[in-house]
């Protein structure tokens, strides 16, 4: 009979634990990004380049209806010039309208992780978005952080002045590099 009891009781306390358990996480900010822990920033030549993070609506499709309020990101070495900047969707490997941009030059400090909040969040329409990182250099410089990877397909996109094409650093490297850029995207409600 004992033995009986001791199993209704553990019956009743899986049922229990299985009930309180299926009830949905309430999620009260998130995190779009692709990298992992900053350990480098690669070497980039002098002129103007855009790093970014693409997150495509397989991803923002999840998180259709909350807004994007800050960008965060890794600088090793201090830039010239700063600017984060958002874009919607076009193509798998191009860049769709501007939504956002801002120079912060003066805001920014390095070695660190710097954080920009948009004045104006961003809605997300569960379409593409491109979360980048414009810096200009005036000699070559280690500036954007990065991962030691391995790069996510849509982690290392990078545009330069020089070709004005959005790559991703992989193929500029030749696949010697396979990192993802240290920048992310904060969500809110």
């Amino acid at each position: 009979m004992s033995m009986i009891r001791s199993f209704l009781f553990l019956l009743c306390l899986v049922c229990v634990c299985m009930t309180s358990c299926t009830e949905e996480p309430v999620i009260t900010d998130a995190e779009l990004h692709h990298d992992g822990p900053a350990v480098n920033a690669p070497l980039l030549p002098t002129g103007t380049h855009e790093a970014a993070a693409r997150f495509p609506a397989s991803i923002t499709s999840a998180f259709q209806g909350r807004q994007l309020n800050e960008v965060e990101f890794f600088l090793l070495n201090l830039p010239t010039r700063c600017e984060v900047r958002v874009f919607g969707a076009n193509t798998d490997t191009d860049t769709g309208d501007l939504l956002y941009f801002q120079e912060i030059t003066n805001e920014v400090s390095a070695p660190a992780w710097n954080t920009h909040t948009l004045p104006t969040p961003i809605d997300i329409t569960g379409e593409d978005i491109w979360i980048c990182v414009q810096v200009t250099h005036n000699t070559p410089m280690n500036t954007i952080g990065c991962d030691p990877g391995p790069a996510n397909a849509n982690g290392d996109w990078l545009r330069s002045d020089s070709d004005n094409q959005w790559i991703t650093f992989r193929e500029r490297t030749n696949q010697a590099t396979n990192i993802n850029w240290n920048i992310r995207g904060h969500l809110a409600d």
